[in-house]
């Protein structure tokens, strides 16, 4: 076992010093925190964006792998070798004082693509499928709504359905005649609203933005259920004024997770998380293909194209119960990751199944045995277990 020193990323989304957990992590790991910053992610890994260092040795964690290989089994290092180097995930904490941006990652075939021809904004050739377990509740959007629900907002928010034009009117014609979520004419539908949606010209996305906030303030605004609260519609707006990804609201699902509830995100899906904290598991890369709702580098045409569009209500995963509840499993539908929760009350322990290569630990609260080593809340973590 060897203690780690990570990475933190102040990105402007995070919360402030004071508020945040990776803050908090941090802080207690020994880093000295800015109380001006926002404190957004603390990456625990071996990407080059943000690697992870032995605090024994000093050395990156790419390194210590490097010079251990006995620490990954050889059917880790067959199926991954060739794809990453280093650990095949990228564990964080995150903490959202507001929106990310409207984005999407890209599967492995155009993640090559993307950092073959924009490498300074796609850093990496790897995928990037993620799954997200609330700390805290933690608001965020995922996927596309079912279609009858995107209909009926289009016909009944004016400023979207002035945005959306003609397109917005054949979606509606084309679902109250019955197209459906797993066939063409639905799927083609829902990709000629979206794209005209993102592509609508900037004054008249300004205009529609004055005419939404003129209904919320107004108390015009629609009481259909499945609309987003009032509240959150102007958070956004004094988030991001003037952004395009304020409607992504109407065609995106809002979920609010509770802590211990989880979602995975898969390639070319749509997301934004909103606020509250996280841990993050995801395979290793940082691309990231953006179009609203962010002052960073937008490629809204790859979005656009890259997209599934899957309409439906999204997978809520509270972990597979092991230990009488005290272990909860998340595993995803892919190779590179699964994340354990260990819920422990004074006294009680908990055997977990041992992984195929190396593990984090991160000890979020309390104090835990794991092994000889007694691990007291966040100042002696997250250290990485090796491979037995």
């Amino acid at each position: 076992m060897e203690r780690l020193a990570c990475a933190v990323q102040n990105y402007a989304w995070g919360k402030s010093a004071e508020e945040s957990a990776v803050a908090a992590l941090a802080s207690a790991d020994g880093l000295a925190v800015d109380a001006t910053k926002p404190y957004a992610e603390l990456w625990m890994g071996t990407h080059p964006s943000g690697p992870s260092r032995v605090k024994e040795s000093g050395a990156t964690l790419l390194e210590h792998l490097r010079a251990h290989p006995e620490l990954f089994r050889p059917q880790v290092s067959q199926h991954f070798g060739n794809q990453v180097e280093g650990l095949p995930y990228l564990f964080k904490v995150l903490s959202v004082n507001k929106a990310l941006s409207i984005q999407a990652h890209p599967d492995l075939e155009l993640a090559k693509q993307l950092h073959a021809r924009d490498p300074e904004h796609y850093k990496d050739p790897n995928h990037k499928p993620e799954m997200a377990i609330a700390t805290t509740p933690f608001e965020a959007m995922c996927s596309f709504r079912p279609l009858v629900e995107i209909a009926d907002h289009v016909e009944a928010v004016e400023a979207l359905s002035t945005l959306a034009g003609p397109a917005g009117r054949e979606f509606v014609a084309a679902v109250r005649g019955g197209a459906a979520a797993d066939d063409t004419v639905g799927v083609a539908a829902l990709r000629r609203l979206y794209a005209a949606m993102m592509t609508a010209a900037d004054d008249t996305v300004q205009q529609c933005i004055q005419t939404l906030l003129a209904a919320v303030q107004g108390g015009t605004y629609p009481s259909l259920p499945s609309l987003p609260p009032a509240e959150l519609v102007l958070r956004i707006h004094d988030q991001y004024p003037g952004d395009i990804g304020i409607f992504a609201l109407f065609v995106l699902n809002i979920v609010t997770l509770q802590p211990g509830e989880a979602i995975f995100l898969g390639p070319n899906e749509p997301h934004a998380y909103l606020s509250g904290n996280c841990v993050e598991c995801m395979a290793c890369s940082d691309n990231v293909v953006r179009a609203g709702l962010t002052p960073k580098f937008k490629d809204c045409e790859t979005l656009l194209n890259m997209l599934t569009y899957k309409p439906g209500k999204p997978s809520i995963n509270h972990g597979e119960s092991q230990c009488e509840g005290r272990v909860r499993a998340y595993v995803p539908p892919v190779d590179e990751f699964k994340v354990v929760r260990v819920d422990l009350s004074a006294g009680e322990s908990a055997t977990s199944q041992s992984s195929v290569g190396p593990s984090i630990l991160l000890v979020y609260d309390g104090e835990v045995q794991c092994g000889e080593h007694v691990l007291t809340k966040v100042s002696d973590a997250p250290p990485l277990l090796h491979a037995v």
